[in-house]
């Protein structure tokens, strides 16, 4: 596709030095005719909704935070029960650990969604294998923990696609 891009306006003059304007609309219209569905309905986030070519309704009538999953959405209801389960123990600060391939800012937008003054901050090498000072909680995106230490009073959440520590409770987890 970069190349594709890249080569548009070389082939623009090369094509206007060969042909005549009149000639170039003939050429031109139904190459800008062709390019409209999938301008318009493009697979994961379409403006319009055209069943042939996408099952998904147009971006306008879907609510964001799902469009944040259109690709992963098996992530959506592990993402919430993780934030819920943040929520729940009071945590307001979370460490994040994340991998070089990570679906981490939607889990951002769900711990935000349920805890609206949380502070998330990002975790490198060490600060991740044991307690920080201020830190509630650490979150491992999408990796198992290695050689973390769990002290007394800690404990582990782990679900398929990440797993959390819970270093400080503030408070007993509340229901709802």
């Amino acid at each position: 596709m970069p190349l594709f891009v890249l080569a548009a306006p070389l082939t623009g003059v090369v094509a206007g030095s060969l042909f005549k304007p009149g000639t170039l609309m003939l050429l031109a219209t139904p190459l800008v005719v062709w390019a409209l569905p999938f301008l318009f309905a493009a697979y994961m986030r379409p403006v319009l909704s055209i069943s042939f070519l996408t099952p998904l309704p147009p971006v306008w009538a879907n609510d964001r935070f799902d469009q944040y999953f259109g690709f992963r959405p098996y992530l959506k209801e592990e993402y919430q029960a993780a934030a819920e389960t943040l929520r729940r123990h009071g945590v307001r600060t979370i460490g994040i650990r994340s991998g070089f391939v990570t679906f981490e800012y939607p889990f951002w937008v769900a711990v935000k969604q349920a805890i609206p003054d949380a502070r998330i901050v990002q975790l490198v090498g060490d600060e991740m294998e044991s307690p920080q000072p201020g830190i509630d909680a650490r979150v491992f995106l999408p990796d198992e923990p290695a050689g973390v230490v769990l002290p007394p009073g800690c404990y582990s959440v782990s679900l398929p696609h990440l797993t959390m520590i819970l270093d400080r409770s503030p408070t007993r987890p509340r229901n709802p």
